[in-house]
């Protein structure tokens, strides 16, 4: 242990406690503690360096570096005391670790590589010392006995981290949706989020944030659509440049999607949605974008908003609505029932499903939506100007008014007779 030097003379503070640090430099004195510390600092920055592109939803920092720190102490200390595997004692630094890990939905995968790192980084130092300190024909027996010894340290470290990470994940995932979606209640409501929020949601709250609401065109339960919305919400993820992906199943088959970047989403990102490939089955609503906490509530508001527009839709329409496109609609139907009586009763003997009437109605919108001009209606249209004046006599006859009298409540009528057909058939 006394060839164990730290190369940086003062080094990186220790992550650990000062009560971890005491007992490690009790069993293998000063130096090889500060080489400890300053190994696990490498380890841990190498293999930032190494992920940077895998999606860690927040970084550990000190809970990285104290895992591996106390890791790498736990094994030196077995050596140095001849600790047999089976009575190793992995630190609770590691297993606080793996939990958190579950918890910010992080692969295991980056915590046992940082094990097998600290693994690899002990095994060449004390193999270098053997090699310096151990007579050339009992070099061999020394350095089996080394491995094996290591290897059965490690393989007990490996076992507990990943029995403790299953036990997390199964404890957690079964309480975890339940969290999510209680936090993101409380943000849409108004309070603020709670301090565990971030960690719990896995996304940075003063991040931008875009939510979108998949609705299922079709009844019943379908285990691989979960696995299709998943996987939807990871492709369009990536199209947007998000850096966190959360998804919240919702009652009657809707589930929330969240995509969250650092930087604010440039250009029509409802375009990049669609171009991403929503399932065939589904109807996707679209919020803004918008930022912080209050930005994650106005995005929620709005993506339920351009879904209410969806809903009354014919489902052959389109697969993804966005707010920003249909924000009147949306304003229109807050109460789609006050919204469907409105537009029967305004249009009270323009209703009905024939194509004669809801070619009277659409000529109508068009000639009130262009300022009571024949010519741009029928130009809109493609038909004559005396057709169009025809149409609107007859419109005017059915209604029982003159087309000057109330032209706001008529023309809103008319747009919502436009876009849901349903309220007037």
């Amino acid at each position: 242990m006394d060839a164990l030097i730290p190369t940086v003379d003062p080094g990186p503070a220790p992550a650990s406690s000062t009560a971890v640090i005491a007992s490690a430099t009790d069993a293998i004195g000063s130096r090889a503690t500060a080489w400890a510390v300053e190994t696990a600092n490498r380890i841990c920055a190498e293999i930032n360096v190494e992920t940077e592109d895998t999606p860690r939803p927040l970084h550990m920092g000190d809970l990285e570096r104290q895992g591996c720190e106390a890791c790498l102490l736990t094994v030196l200390t077995a050596i140095a005391r001849h600790v047999p595997a089976n009575q190793l004692e992995v630190p609770a630094e590691a297993i606080n670790q793996v939990r958190v890990t579950v918890r910010q939905g992080t692969s295991l995968d980056l915590v046992l590589r940082t094990v097998w790192a600290a693994h690899t980084r002990v095994q060449d130092a004390l193999l270098s010392v053997l090699d310096q300190e151990v007579v050339p024909n009992a070099l061999g027996s020394e350095v089996r006995a080394l491995n094996a010894k290591l290897f059965a340290y490690v393989d007990v470290i490996v076992r507990e981290l990943t029995e403790n990470y299953e036990d997390e994940r199964s404890l957690w995932h079964g309480r975890l949706s339940a969290a999510r979606r209680r936090i993101i209640d409380e943000i849409v409501a108004g309070q603020d989020p709670s301090d565990d929020a971030q960690q719990v949601l896995g996304l940075q709250l003063n991040h931008h944030h875009l939510v979108a609401v998949c609705r299922s065109n079709s009844s019943g339960y379908d285990p691989a659509r979960d696995v299709a919305v998943s996987r939807a919400a990871q492709v369009i993820g990536r199209a947007l440049g998000a850096v966190s992906i959360l998804t919240l199943e919702r009652p009657e088959g809707v589930t929330e999607m969240i995509w969250s970047s650092p930087g604010a989403l440039e250009g029509c990102y409802a375009d990049r949605i669609a171009q991403s490939g929503v399932p065939a089955w589904a109807t996707l609503s679209v919020g803004m974008s918008a930022q912080g906490a209050s930005g994650l509530r106005e995005s929620h508001r709005t993506a339920h908003q351009a879904s209410a527009v969806a809903r009354l839709r014919p489902t052959h329409e389109g697969r993804v609505w966005a707010y920003e496109d249909v924000k009147l609609l949306a304003l229109l139907v807050g109460d789609s029932e006050r919204a469907e009586e409105y537009t029967r009763r305004t249009l009270a003997g323009l209703t009905g499903h024939r194509a004669k009437t809801a070619d009277l109605r659409e000529t109508l919108r068009h000639y009130l939506l262009a300022g009571r001009s024949r010519q741009a209606a029928a130009q809109e249209l493609h038909l004559a100007p005396t057709t169009v004046a025809y149409r609107v006599r007859r419109a005017e006859e059915l209604l029982g008014r003159s087309s000057t009298e109330a032209v706001i409540e008529t023309l809103v009528a008319l747009e919502l007779a436009h876009a849901f057909p349903s309220f007037v058939d």
